[in-house]
């Protein structure tokens, strides 16, 4: 959805909003219910700034017809340099029924871009207190109950409906449409040259995800299955349908230590005349140990944490980690610390290798020169530096 529709959407659920408000007022306040209404709207904000640094070793993609290579990068580091400033706002209708809108600028300072949108306007309610369903464009995750949430899909827009049954063990379903500028640095495009080909053909992405999931004592647990459906997959794979299963659990020692575990398998179609050979690709699970949990209200409180992660690039849709990225593997440790209130420092490092891909002998039809080869493993790094203030 461009921006001019999201504006005329987030316009129109606003305008219905207050028209809604304004009748279900009485005689005796109608008075008054200009004041009132302002009362119930609710404006919060985030400025963030991020500096990451990104190393790897050079590789290529190679031609075993021929004996020769493409792509071949000499250099794969990278600085980047941006910030973000986001403004979330909330309209109170009635006890049970809210109005949510989040706009965001983006500024990359390493380009010297900016970048302007209306990332979420939606209606969210519940029915009694067991029933919660979203509308219009508005951020998912999955197992969101997790140390390890976000593990197969955190994203900040999905346009369409989710609902949400149950108390103790929920039941949830989400199915939207994901927009062509969310596509990551995967499923096929192994380059920033090859990505922006393929952002250039892709069209909006198909989602829909099942998941139940609970807590007793102890325990937290997630149980997910989500389906993605583009057209760039059937451009590089002859399959536009990708499928992963994940699950996960976590156990809390006490109030401060925490274990989380996660695995995922992705499932990928291909006919039989095409082969991806390496299951490493499909294979995403994750370690987790996680102590305390930073309050940004709360000065001087903090978390650490360390895991090992492997994200196979069919594991995942779009990982949330700021550490290991999809389609590498290792060690992430992370710290976030509150200077002051509402005023949090964060730093990930992250150090392992890309996962090793596999003969992929199917010619790819997302770049013209891109007939597949051999991408081999080879170490990398990411270190990401953050500080956020919250208003």
């Amino acid at each position: 959805m461009n921006k001019k529709l999201f504006l005329i959407f987030a316009i129109t659920v606003f305008s219905a909003s207050c028209a809604f408000a304004e009748v279900a007022l009485s005689d005796d306040v109608a008075a008054q219910s200009n004041d009132r209404f302002l009362d119930r709207i609710k404006i919060e904000g985030l400025f963030r700034l991020d500096y990451v640094r990104d190393e790897a070793n050079p590789w290529a993609w190679y031609y075993p017809d021929n004996g020769t290579s493409t792509h071949d990068f000499k250099e794969e580091n990278t600085d980047t340099k941006n910030a973000l400033l986001r403004l979330d706002g909330t309209a109170d209708i009635t006890p049970e029924w809210k109005v949510k809108s989040r706009a965001e600028g983006n500024f990359d300072f390493s380009e010297s871009t900016t970048e302007f949108d209306i990332v979420q306007a939606y209606a969210e309610g519940n029915f009694r207190h067991s029933v919660n369903v979203k509308l219009g464009a508005f951020g998912d995750m999955d197992s969101e109950n997790l140390i390890n949430g976000g593990f197969i899909i955190d994203k900040d827009r999905v346009t369409g409906g989710a609902i949400v049954v149950g108390n103790q063990i929920k039941l949830k379903y989400t199915v939207g449409k994901i927009d062509k500028d969310s596509l990551v640095l995967s499923h096929g495009a192994e380059s920033n040259a090859a990505l922006q080909v393929v952002k250039d053909k892709w069209k909006p992405s198909y989602y829909q995800g099942w998941e139940t999931y609970g807590s007793a004592g102890k325990w937290a647990w997630s149980l997910g299955y989500h389906i993605n459906e583009n057209d760039m997959l059937e451009r590089s794979f002859g399959t536009k349908k990708e499928e992963v299963a994940g699950y996960g659990l976590d156990y809390h020692f006490d109030r401060y230590l925490t274990l989380g575990l996660f695995y995922s398998h992705g499932m990928l179609l291909i006919p039989e005349t095409d082969y991806f050979g390496n299951k490493d690709e499909k294979e995403g699970y994750s370690v987790q140990f996680t102590y305390r949990e930073a309050d940004k209200e709360v000065q001087g409180s903090y978390d650490t944490w360390i895991a090992y992660r492997h994200i196979g690039s069919f594991s995942a849709l779009y990982p949330t980690f700021d550490g290991v990225q999809l389609g590498a593997k290792g060690v992430e440790l992370g710290v976030d610390y509150v200077v002051a209130p509402r005023v949090v420092a964060r730093l990930v490092g992250m150090w392992g290798k890309t996962i090793n891909s596999g003969e992929i002998t199917q010619k790819a039809r997302v770049a013209p020169k891109w007939i597949g080869g051999h991408a081999e493993e080879r170490d990398t790094s990411h270190i990401l530096t953050r500080i956020e203030y919250y208003f």
